[in-house]
């Protein structure tokens, strides 16, 4: 699977078979940085992203799978929109500490947007 932030839509009134009520996505991959990573992938959606938001899109074989045996032309498909993640920062400092205004302490920090949002807790 690859991380990706959809970036526009593909409009096709004419489909084959099996793929009438699919909308398509152009989903670029993106980096837990939030920087590009990669060439765009055109993906099927049949969970409603926007532009905009970010997705996890599934690739070959394991997309056609989505589709309960039937054969489709499909090699990308939207699976999920990401509300956040978390990535962990394994050095003393970095940028996600940096983007965030505190000191990395080797904690995960959620990630939105390619800014760090919840770092290290507050000492008690």
């Amino acid at each position: 699977m690859l991380l990706g932030r959809v970036i526009g839509s593909v409009w096709a009134t004419q489909k084959e078979e099996g793929m009438e009520n699919l909308k398509f996505m152009i989903v670029q991959p993106i980096g837990t940085n939030g920087r590009e990573a990669g060439h765009e992938v055109v993906a099927a959606d049949r969970i409603g992203a926007g532009v905009g938001e970010k997705v996890l899109v599934s690739r070959g074989s394991p997309a056609r799978v989505l589709f309960g045996g039937r054969s489709v032309p499909i090699d990308a498909m939207i699976v999920c929109i990401v509300d956040s993640f978390e990535v962990e920062d394994e050095s003393e400092t970095g940028p996600v500490a940096e983007a965030a205004g505190v000191p990395a302490y080797g904690a995960a920090k959620a990630v939105e947007e390619g800014n760090a949002t919840d770092a290290a807790p507050e000492a008690e």
